[in-house]
């Protein structure tokens, strides 16, 4: 996505944790005591020549989400 976005020298991190883990940074970040399915942070701003961004990625939320999506469309 970087390399198609013409921003080929940039780096981001993506880390993929737990509720428990996500929850902490949500409450923290954006004072929301819940899990999350992702969290995005940018620092284009304050490191526009390296760094992008973080993004953290809880795979239990994401497929908890899923699995009530699906169950949702009677498949």
């Amino acid at each position: 996505m970087l390399n198609y976005s013409g921003l080929h020298d940039r780096k981001i991190s993506i880390l993929f944790v737990d509720n428990q883990q996500i929850q902490v940074l949500n409450k923290r970040f954006f004072k929301k005591d819940t899990p999350t399915n992702v969290i995005s942070f940018s620092y284009a701003h304050c490191h526009p020549h390296e760094v992008s961004g973080d993004i953290v990625v809880s795979l239990e939320k994401a497929k908890e989400d899923f699995n009530r999506i699906v169950d949702g469309l009677n498949v």
